[in-house]
């Protein structure tokens, strides 16, 4: 009996440690796994390092430029005889752009022919330009803005006319060859009839003999015997300020001169200021008006009243060089005065240039 209860004693006592031991394993901590507050530090704070992603895409194509023509491989049109009037002094051939939907990288064989007036008191100039067909599908810009389809020189264009009054032609023309080729003229001082015949003319060269003529230096404006005139009187009661003047023998520079006559006013009446603009006559250009002649030079009159009163223009063409006279004057007197307008020697224009008035001149 003693030794059953020894033994019930100590199964007992095993079971007691057993529980205990359970317990200190399942009961929770009071001093770890409780969340604390803490205070941030001020000392440099470590983030995280994202982990870098590699990602494979596939090669951007890179768009080549379409195989193009040399521009000097091209039998390009050009007239079978030397257009009238005028010196051939450009002649290039060239790639151009050829600007598609989404890039500018095609370009254009293109050849180019521009003349220019043979004679200084005649404003002329011919332009003929070539471009190959496009290869991006984009329709060439067109400078015709009121074109009207026609025929010249044997070829359905599309032309407009800007003439002037008096006549200076200006005319534009675009077609297409049947190769596709466009070709864009500009031609001033040309009449139709005159134009026509250098359309009809254009035939193409081969590449070697392109353009066919001799490329020649272009006619310098220069001020010389044909180029100075100015007003070789003042009227009565009129004096002279010189605004700008060129030296004899300077080129390509103008107005060759700007001179203003000016009658001082009274009490009973306002003075009068005529200025006058003197440029090469290959730069004339000319407001509409009444035709009215110059000492046998036609000419465009044209007189307005407004407000400030009667204001007056003169526009014409004499010897190398265009005239210019405008004034608080009526059409009559600026007649008057534009008459007076001639040749001057090189020992007056050189005495002009002495008394150049920087400060353009007011009427009292």
């Amino acid at each position: 009996m003693k030794s059953a209860a020894r033994v019930l004693m100590l199964l007992l006592a095993l079971s007691a440690c057993g529980d205990s031991k359970r317990e200190a394993e399942t009961a929770p901590s009071s001093t770890s796994h409780q969340p604390t507050a803490r205070a941030p530090s001020t000392a440099s704070t470590q983030t995280a390092t994202p982990a870098r992603v590699t990602q494979i895409t596939e090669p951007v194509a890179v768009e080549s430029p379409p195989t193009t023509a040399s521009p000097e491989s091209i039998n390009w049109l050009a007239p079978s005889m030397p257009p009238p009037g005028v010196l051939l002094i450009e002649a290039v051939r060239q790639l151009v752009g050829d600007c598609g939907p989404a890039s500018c990288v095609a370009t254009l064989p293109s050849a180019s022919l521009l003349y220019d007036t043979d004679d200084l008191a005649h404003r002329r100039s011919l332009s003929i330009v070539q471009t190959a067909p496009s290869v991006t599908g984009i329709a060439p810009l067109s400078d015709i803005t009121n074109g009207q389809e026609t025929i010249l020189g044997n070829r359905n264009v599309v032309a407009e006319d800007y003439s002037r009054t008096p006549p200076i032609p200006t005319i534009l023309a675009e077609w297409r060859e049947p190769n596709g080729t466009t070709v864009r003229v500009r031609a001033i001082g040309y009449s139709w009839p005159e134009l026509d015949a250098v359309v009809t003319g254009l035939t193409p060269l081969p590449a070697s003999q392109w353009p066919g003529h001799e490329v020649q230096d272009r006619l310098g404006r220069c001020v010389d015997a044909n180029s100075r005139y100015g007003p070789t009187v003042v009227p009565d009661g009129w004096t002279h300020f010189v605004l700008q003047i060129q030296p004899t023998g300077s080129c390509e520079t103008w107005p060759f001169l700007a001179i203003s006559l000016v009658q001082p006013g009274t009490d009973l009446a306002p003075g009068k200021l005529v200025t006058i603009v003197v440029t090469p006559a290959t730069e004339a250009s000319y407001a509409s008006g009444e035709i009215v002649s110059i000492n046998g030079n036609k000419a465009t009159m044209s007189e307005t009243v407004g407000p400030q009163g009667i204001t007056s223009q003169i526009d014409f063409t004499i010897a190398a060089v265009a005239i210019n006279a405008h004034g608080n004057v009526d059409a009559n007197t600026l007649q008057q005065i534009a008459s007076t307008i001639g040749p001057i020697d090189d020992a007056q224009w050189a005495q002009l240039g002495a008394t150049t008035n920087l400060s353009p001149p007011t009427t009292p």
